[in-house]
C-alpha cells in the first residue's frame, strides 16, 4: 500500500461524499443460523467519491464503496475471522476493520490521483477523457454452510480504464467456534490433489457438454488438462463450490466458472 504523501496533488483532492457506519447485523443466508454460536456479524458501508480535478464541475471521479460484514462481539474467534476477511479483501495484516477500510479507500484515492496528470493532458488536447471515470466497489455476506460452517462471499469489482472492468469473488469458510479459516487441507485425506483434479474436469466436462479435456478447451478453457484445485471454494450444505474467476482457467469473455461436487462424489478422498 502506498503511504499518503502531503503535496499539491493530494489537497487537490475532493471529497465529494462519504458515509460510514454499521448496518445492523448481517443474517445468514442458511436456516441453520443457531449453528453459528455466538458469532454475529456488522456490516460497515462506507462510500467515498473523489473528484479527479476540483477546479471542474464535470470532473471526471473515482466513486468506492466497501461494505463488509465484520464479526462483533471481540472474541478470538471473531478476531480470527475478521484477520481473514481483511486480507482477503485488501492484503493487509494486523488492522481493525475500520482502519482497513480507511487504509484501502486512500491506496485507491492516491493511484487515482496518480492519473491526474494524464488527464490533464488529454482534456489540453481537447479529447474526452470518459475513461477517468474509475469505479471501486467491493461487498461481502455471510451464510452458513456445513456443518454451521460460516460461508463468506467477497464481491470485488473495479475499472480503473481500458476496454473493461475486472471483477472476482472471494469464497472462504471459516468454523464458528475457533474462527479459524478452512482450507482443503482440512477437509480432504492426504494426497487429495490427483484424483479432486480429476474429478473437477470430469464435472466441468458435464456442465459443458464435453467428454474429454481437449473438448473442454475447444470451448475456450486453457490447458484443461493442468486443473488444480482452487482454495476459493464454499462448503455449501449439500455440495462444495469451486469458483474460477476469469483469467485463471479460461479467458476474460468466458465469465468466472463455478463446478459443484456433491459430498457423495467425493466419498474415498474427503474426511468422513
Amino acid at each position: 500500500m502506498k503511504k499518503c504523501a502531503i503535496t499539491s496533488i493530494i489537497f487537490s483532492l475532493l471529497i465529494l461524499g462519504a458515509c460510514t457506519g454499521g448496518t445492523g447485523s448481517t443474517p445468514a443466508t442458511s436456516p441453520a443460523d443457531d449453528a453459528r454460536g455466538t458469532i454475529e456479524f456488522t456490516t460497515l458501508d462506507t462510500t467515498a467519491i473523489y473528484a479527479i480535478d476540483t477546479l471542474d464541475k464535470a470532473s471526471p471521479r473515482l466513486e468506492a464503496r466497501i461494505a463488509l460484514p465484520f464479526a462483533t462481539g471481540g472474541s478470538v474467534a471473531a478476531g480470527n475471522i475478521n484477520a481473514s476477511v481483511i486480507y482477503a479483501a485488501f492484503g493487509l495484516d494486523s488492522m481493525a476493520p475500520s482502519a482497513a477500510i480507511a487504509t484501502a479507500l486512500t491506496s485507491a484515492a492516491n493511484d487515482y490521483l496518480d492519473q491526474r496528470p494524464h488527464y490533464l493532458n488529454e482534456k489540453s488536447m481537447q479529447h474526452s477523457p470518459a475513461w477517468f471515470n474509475f469505479l471501486l466497489n467491493i461487498k461481502g455476506a455471510t451464510g452458513t454452510g456445513l456443518k454451521g460452517c460460516i460461508n463468506y462471499t467477497i464481491d470485488s469489482e473495479s475499472y480503473s480504464g481500458g476496454a473493461h472492468g475486472d471483477y472476482a469473488e472471494i469464497l472462504l469458510n471459516f468454523d464458528p467456534a475457533s474462527g479459524h479459516e478452512i482450507r482443503l487441507c482440512d477437509i480432504f485425506a492426504p494426497n487429495f490433489e490427483e484424483p479432486l483434479s480429476t474429478a473437477l474436469i470430469q464435472a466441468l466436462g458435464r456442465q459443458l457438454g464435453a467428454t474429454t479435456p481437449e473438448q473442454i478447451n475447444d470451448k475456450g478453457y486453457f490447458n484443461i488438462s493442468e486443473l488444480f484445485p482452487t482454495e476459493n471454494f464454499l462448503l455449501a450444505a449439500d455440495s462444495i463450490i469451486f469458483l474460477y474467476n476469469p483469467y485463471e482457467i479460461a479467458p476474460y469473455s468466458t465469465g468466472e466458472t463455478r463446478i459443484a461436487l456433491g459430498y457423495d462424489e467425493l466419498r474415498g478422498i474427503i474426511k468422513e
